[in-house]
């Protein structure tokens, strides 16, 4: 009975492998017809695939792959993909997690270094909001910080 369930399952997961792997295949054809959005729309239908089948890996290329699309259609993809990364990294298990939270402690840095100039001309505030186009310098860098921290422990 054991063996039985093991060949299911293991046909069942090469079967679902397959059918992510032919749409990455036309993801690939779409990005290099230069169809972007098309490209972007289906690695939202495998993204909401990969969350109801809790595949974290699938989950993070979709990241990457969402992201590089937003930036070339989208105006605020800054701040989308930091949204979306923050909602991947209360989705995932603890490994992923590290993984999701060194890419959004890189983002913030090199977001800060790109507009370093601006961010230090503006005013200090106590309270830090979801917006990181207000932050200022004191804020990037605590938020940073205690991202990093998290993985020293």
């Amino acid at each position: 009975m054991k063996n039985i369930l093991f060949i299911l399952l293991f046909i069942s997961t090469s079967v679902f492998a397959q059918q992510n792997e032919k749409k990455w295949e036309k993801v690939i054809d779409f990005e290099n017809e230069g169809k972007t959005k098309s490209a972007n729309e289906l690695v939202e239908k495998i993204y909401k695939d990969a969350v109801s089948d809790k595949d974290e890996a699938e989950m993070i290329k979709c990241f990457f792959y969402h992201s590089k699309y937003l930036l070339l259609i989208d105006e605020n993809a800054q701040t989308k993909i930091l949204n979306n990364l923050k909602t991947d990294i209360n989705r995932v298990s603890i490994p992923s997690k590290a993984i999701l939270n060194l890419v959004y402690a890189k983002c913030l840095n090199d977001y800060f270094i790109q507009n370093n100039y601006s961010i230090r001309n503006r005013t200090n505030i106590n309270t830090l909001n979801d917006d990181f186009l207000t932050w200022t310098a004191v804020n990037f860098t605590a938020q940073i910080n205690l991202i990093l921290k998290k993985f020293r422990k």
